[in-house]
């Protein structure tokens, strides 16, 4: 059997968490904790859900309850589900937010050179809470870790810091659970009060060395996320550790947050070099500005005829929203300067001396 085949035809296993959803009330569903042999999943009324049947199942199977009668349709459990499902400590990103806002750095990362492999490229991210945002970007950091298992070769690691024991525990949580820990090697997960505290500490100092550029003094982040709820303070030292042109994302339910951090930009005269790119409105839907639409056929019960339903859905619950930042790390000599123009207003010019 071909791997492909193998991949396709591949059956729940220990670890896996899967959607159980009942066959006559289609909006009625639950969670399993990670698949266990001998543990059992509680759905309605009582009722439990063996894993001992749910494992070796493909996805999109019929299990039964412990009570005769009542079927169940069990799947392997999308992102979407398993983190607006998940128990939690602390708001999440909604997925798609979340992708939304990793999709805004554009990164694109390729395989490490095995006979010269170098460091790994590092970010950072500021407020793991949930882990959603962690979640999102280790699925683009993944690729480049391809190695690692078998050669101890790191392409890329996300660095996720909070403030919060609980919430850093639950954010590991969350990646460790989400398919059987497959970017649980992408992130290392870091207590401190603030990004400024952590990007001064013993441990990045050790993380800073790895990368050749910090000893040319640049910075050793190739791109940062921040979830906070005051982002101004952590500017100047973020902006120091950035490499030239890494992204910075800022997310924020506010665009007067946002509005705050160009206003310190503008007012550091310089010392920030940190450029805006552009601010994105993430409009509250299912999550990512998305509208979920009701589109299937249906029987009308009076007359018996079939009809078809094409809507935006209505009665579920609206998600998401905020805005998101974009801004661009400057070259270290650039020489930042703003003018007047008549009738126009402020023009911020960039020089790069040598």
């Amino acid at each position: 059997m071909t791997m492909l085949s193998k991949r396709l035809l591949s059956t729940f296993k220990a670890g896996d968490s899967v959607l159980i959803r009942s066959v006559v009330r289609s909006d009625r569903f639950w969670l399993t904790d990670p698949l266990k042999p001998d543990s059992t999943t509680n759905v309605q009324g009582g009722q439990k859900i063996s894993h001992n049947d749910l494992l070796g199942l493909r996805s999109r199977s019929i299990v039964h309850s412990n009570e005769p009668g009542h079927s169940f349709i069990a799947t392997l459990a999308s992102t979407e589900d398993y983190i607006n499902l998940s128990r939690r400590a602390a708001q999440p990103i909604y997925p798609f937010d979340a992708s939304a806002i990793v999709a805004l750095a554009d990164l694109h990362i390729d395989y490490p050179d095995l006979e010269s492999p170098g460091p790994p490229l590092q970010f950072f991210e500021a407020g793991t809470g949930h882990g959603s945002l962690s979640l999102a970007i280790c699925s683009r950091l993944h690729a480049a870790n391809c190695y690692l298992d078998k050669f101890g070769v790191r392409g890329a690691v996300l660095h996720s810091i909070d403030r919060n024991e609980a919430h850093s525990n639950v954010g590991r949580k969350t990646i460790r659970n989400f398919r059987r820990g497959i970017y649980t090697k992408d992130v290392e997960f870091h207590l401190a009060n603030s990004p400024e505290e952590w990007l001064e500490s013993e441990t990045a100092m050790q993380w800073k060395q790895k990368d050749p550029d910090h000893q040319k003094g640049e910075g050793f982040l190739s791109g940062a996320f921040l979830d906070l709820p005051d982002m101004v303070p952590n500017l100047s030292s973020l902006a120091k550790n950035l490499k030239q042109d890494a992204p910075l994302v800022i997310f924020c339910p506010s665009v007067n947050q946002i509005i705050d951090v160009i206003k310190s930009i503008k007012q550091s005269h310089g010392e920030i070099k940190l450029s805006h790119i552009r601010t994105i409105q993430l409009v509250p839907g299912v999550g990512g500005g998305l509208q979920d639409w009701d589109t299937r056929y249906t029987t009308v019960r009076n007359t018996g005829e079939e009809a078809v339903v094409c809507r935006p859905r209505v009665g579920t619950r609206l998600v998401g929203g905020g805005f998101v930042g974009l801004f661009k790390k400057l070259p270290n000599q650039a020489v930042i300067k703003t003018k007047l123009l008549p009738e126009v207003g402020n023009e911020t010019t960039i020089e790069t001396s040598t």
